[in-house]
């Protein structure tokens, strides 16, 4: 259950059920984005804060009611649940954007969601025993939340949604400990803790260990598949795929949250997450998919300056 208010500078966060917070919020969000989606009517704007790392041109960087309303309710949840939390330590990418009706309507949403799911967790006993000592009851200040609402917004505005997803990601001390990776189409939910593991939704609700399949070298032989961005790649990532043979086969698509899970399900032997557009987008895409990645996967991440 949510932890009483501590003075600020003692104030602890019980960290399992933090993470259980991040899955439950994230994992409403995709609804909501999905209901946006369904109804039609996008409430498109252009942040116009981006760069492409080629040119030296503005790129697009587009934010939809989606991305707003997601977010109000992801802060609302987290901020209702997790009372010690510091809100200034809860990064959101449309923070600045300003609340409309839509996503006020959300918070509202998301408290009555909270109390419903109040002193519920997403792991098992088994799994919480053998969760890490230092990671059960961390010191607030210690901690930072990095929220990508809607991950991969350019195809949501085109209909790609398999390549949407939602992004909670949570440092400790400045390290990527955990991460939360929600998938749009099927609403498959995916965490990884730093010394715990990573998780995978499964019928019924409940999270079971996600395995990938070691690559043999018979497998390697046969070519690699790596998953990169569906636009221009850098030379330099271009150099990298030939330089692994002939036989490399590469996988495109738009968002940096679908070729992460491409990695982790097996589906991608490696992927280039081309963290391009500004210094904070790095920060969020990093700091989201850092738990997840750590956990599991071997993931090329290529930083533009």
């Amino acid at each position: 259950m949510a932890s009483t208010s501590e003075p600020k500078e003692t104030a602890t966060v019980d960290f399992p059920h933090l993470v259980s917070v991040c899955v439950t919020a994230a994992h409403g969000a995709a609804g909501i984005i999905q209901d946006v989606y369904d109804r039609g009517s996008l409430g498109l704007v252009e942040k116009g804060n981006g760069v492409d790392a080629f040119t030296g041109r503005p790129m697009d960087d587009p934010q939809t009611e989606a991305d707003r309303r997601a977010e109000a309710y992801i802060m609302s949840i987290l901020k209702s649940q997790v009372p010690n939390l510091d809100p200034t330590t809860i990064i959101g990418e449309e923070s600045e954007e300003g609340e409309t009706e839509g996503s006020k309507l959300e918070a509202v949403g998301a408290v009555r969601d909270c109390r419903a799911s109040r002193g519920s967790s997403v792991f098992s006993e088994s799994v919480l025993r053998t969760w890490p000592d230092e990671l059960k009851s961390v010191p607030a200040s210690s901690l930072a939340l990095w929220v990508d609402p809607l991950d991969g917004t350019s195809e949501f505005t085109r209909g790609n949604l398999g390549s949407v997803t939602t992004l909670i990601g949570i440092s400790v001390n400045g390290r990527a400990t955990a991460g939360v990776i929600v998938r749009l189409v099927d609403r498959e939910t995916f965490v990884g803790v730093v010394g715990v593991g990573v998780f995978r939704t499964c019928p019924g609700g409940a999270m079971e260990a996600l395995s990938r399949p070691a690559r043999v070298k018979s497998d390697v032989e046969d070519g690699l598949d790596i998953c990169t961005t569906r636009t221009k790649s850098a030379p330099v990532v271009v150099a990298a795929f030939e330089n692994l043979g002939p036989k490399t086969r590469t996988l495109k698509h738009g968002g940096a949250g679908r070729k992460f899970l491409d990695v982790l399900t097996g589906v991608a032997d490696a992927g280039d997450a081309q963290v391009e557009l500004t210094v904070a987008h790095s920060l969020w895409v990093l700091g989201c998919v850092g738990g997840p990645r750590l956990g599991q996967a071997v993931v090329l991440v290529s930083l533009y300056q």
